[in-house]
C-alpha cells in the first residue's frame, strides 16, 4: 500500500508544488557554472598570439598548421640557471604539433624571452603573465625560419 498525502484543496497542492520546484531550480542554478568571458589582453605586437592555459591556438604557415597548447601545470617554477641561483619567474609548458603529422608532437618548458625552434618555425615567448582575473596566459610570436 502506497501512502499518499491528502490535500484539503487543489490550491494548497499547487502552492506546495510551486515552492518545491522553485527550491529545486534555485539549487540547480547555484550549482551550474556560468561561463565567464576571458579578459581582453592587448597584444604586445600586431602579429603576436595570446594563448590561455588549457587552450589552443593555430598558426597557418608554409610548413603546415602549428597547433600551440599551453599546459596549465607548472606556473611558477623555480628554474636554476647555470649560475646556481633560483629564478622565480613564471614558466609554462608549451605543446606543439603540426596538424596531420602526429610524429611532430613535442613540448618545451619556457619562460619570457625564450625562442623555440620547431619544424621550420621560430616561436618567441614574449610574456607569461596573468590577466586581471588571475588567469594565466602566454603571448607568443611565430615566424617561419626556412
Amino acid at each position: 500500500m502506497v501512502a499518499t498525502r491528502k490535500w484539503k484543496d487543489q490550491k494548497s497542492h499547487n502552492r506546495y508544488s510551486f515552492v518545491c520546484l522553485t527550491a529545486l531550480s534555485m539549487m540547480f542554478s547555484a550549482c551550474a557554472k556560468t561561463p565567464v568571458p576571458l579578459a581582453t589582453i592587448t597584444p604586445l605586437t600586431p602579429t603576436s598570439m595570446v594563448v590561455y592555459a588549457a587552450m589552443t591556438r593555430n598558426y597557418s604557415g608554409t610548413h603546415g598548421v602549428v597547433n600551440i597548447y599551453v599546459d596549465s601545470d607548472g606556473w611558477p617554477n623555480a628554474l636554476t640557471p647555470e649560475s646556481g641561483q633560483e629564478d622565480h619567474e613564471l614558466t609554462a609548458t608549451l605543446w606543439f604539433i603540426i596538424l596531420g603529422r602526429p610524429e611532430t608532437y613535442t613540448s618545451f618548458q619556457v619562460q619570457s624571452g625564450q625562442a623555440i625552434y620547431f619544424e621550420g618555425y621560430e616561436i618567441f615567448v614574449l610574456r607569461i603573465a596573468k590577466d586581471d582575473r588571475g588567469a594565466h596566459f602566454v603571448e607568443v610570436e611565430v615566424a617561419e625560419t626556412r
